[in-house]
């Protein structure tokens, strides 16, 4: 019995089968159309993979189409790396598309390194054979050189200077008793988890025109604002002192870490001096700065969109922050925390917290973006002046601030902390002796609170 059911399934699976087969076009006039006719790499480090781009091909003929053959136009000695519904590619073929189907082909590219110093382009194409016609999709990468640091201890007085970028695998670490300097231009960038551990002194010298940039090393213009691309900038608690000025830190998991160090979270007996000015620290899915009985001189910062908190110490410390502005908003993250918090360890006896905040903004998406936390067990001397805070508990701030009140940003959804027209914030400071804004712009006597003088 089970044979006689098994012949009608049979008879049905030979008779799909012919009709597909059927139900090709010779048509010259039958064509494949794509979705995008190049897809394009832009700057992918030399001996680095590429991320893997995508794109769909349709048959919007009525009947079904044979691809008699897909291939790389480069062949063997192709860049590009394709694959076409799961299988590898270099040459295939034949395969039938059927009517009003589509399929996806995914390409990535790995590039050899040179000797140019400029970014450079690779060219190729993938080529689609249909009913005698010859269709072909551009494959475009521009391909840069640069420097690569893998788990490696740099060595005493190292400078890093423009030219070719730095590409950090598994992180790097300046050792005891030894300075990384890196000057104007020069640009850093972090693959995965990857983090630059100071034990020594780290000087960051960037201006104006050219600042320091320190990033993840997706380069592609998805990954141009994805938080979590690497760890971040680790100064350990060694007692040194350390400086950034003009930088630019954005896309990883914490952008400075003062005083701590993750392999003995109990040492912080000799932690860090920092210093940090005209920078901007963005989209990172833990912290901007997180200091530990730390000595932390801010201004002009920029500290915005992070998961956790913008700024926060919870064992004692100093800490100053000047015409900061720190923003929080829930553009990729589901934030609980506010975007700053100082606290004592109830667990640390004797510590002292001193800290603070003049001409800041703090502002975010949680109704209280501020939380001060006394355990008693400390000297706790936190004070905010003439700043724009946006807090529940208005009564633990003295002096003269400004509460609960939009600080009218220009945008910040697209990253545009610059104070619109209408921004209580203008004129509302004062003159705490710093005479240029983040972007070198003059203050007046009675500048505006926050990062960004008013134009």
């Amino acid at each position: 019995m089970k044979y006689i059911l098994f012949l009608p399934l049979l008879f049905s699976l030979l008779f799909l089968s012919c009709r597909k087969e059927d139900n090709i076009t010779t048509d010259p006039n039958a064509k494949l159309t794509f979705n995008t006719d190049t897809v394009l790499f832009d700057t992918v480090f030399t001996s680095i993979g590429s991320a893997t781009i995508n794109f769909k091909v349709y048959n919007l003929n009525k009947r079904n189409v044979e691809i008699e053959r897909i291939f790389l136009a480069g062949g063997g000695s192709s860049k590009f790396r394709v694959n076409v519904d799961g299988e590898p590619v270099l040459s295939t073929g034949p395969a039938i598309l059927e009517a009003g189907d589509s399929m996806y082909v995914f390409v990535d590219v790995n590039i050899d390194p040179d000797n140019s110093l400029n970014p450079f382009i690779i060219k190729d194409s993938l080529v689609f054979l249909t009913n005698g016609n010859m269709q072909d999709v551009k494959l475009v990468a521009w391909g840069q050189n640069a420097h690569f640091f893998r788990s490696t201890a740099i060595g005493c007085d190292t400078t890093w200077t423009e030219g070719l970028p730095i590409v950090i695998y598994d992180s790097v670490l300046v050792k005891a008793g030894c300075k990384l300097t890196i000057r104007e231009g020069t640009k850093i960038y972090a693959h995965n988890n990857a983090g630059i551990y100071v034990r020594g002194v780290l000087e960051v010298r960037g201006t104006l025109d050219n600042p320091v940039i320190f990033q993840g090393d997706r380069l592609e213009d998805y990954y141009s604002e994805v938080p979590g691309q690497w760890l971040g900038i680790l100064l350990l608690p060694t007692g040194e002192q350390h400086s950034f000025e003009h930088a630019e830190i954005k896309n990883g998991s914490i952008g400075i870490t003062a005083g701590f160090n993750p392999y003995n979270d109990t040492l912080f007996l000799n932690a860090s001096g920092l210093s940090v000015k005209n920078c901007i620290i963005q989209n990172m899915t833990g912290y901007g700065i997180l200091a530990v009985a730390s000595t932390v001189e801010a201004e002009n910062v920029l500290i915005n969109n992070c998961g956790r908190n913008a700024f926060i110490t919870n064992y004692g410390g100093n800490y100053s922050f000047t015409h900061c502005t720190f923003a929080n908003y829930n553009f990729v993250f589901n934030r609980r925390e506010p975007s700053v918090i100082i606290a004592t360890d109830p667990d640390v006896r004797g510590t002292i917290v001193e800290a603070r905040f003049v001409n800041c903004i703090i502002d975010g998406s949680l109704d209280d973006e501020v939380e001060l936390v006394d355990h008693n067990v400390a000297d706790f001397d936190v004070n905010f002046d003439h700043c724009l805070i946006k807090t529940l508990n208005t009564g633990q701030f003295a002096g003269s601030n400004l509460f609960n009140l939009d600080p009218g940003f220009v945008d910040a959804f697209e990253y545009d902390y610059h104070l619109d027209t209408a921004s209580p914030a203008i004129d509302a400071g004062k003159d705490a002796g710093i005479q240029t804004d983040l972007e070198g712009k003059l203050r007046d006597q009675q500048p505006d609170i926050g990062a960004y003088e008013f134009n």
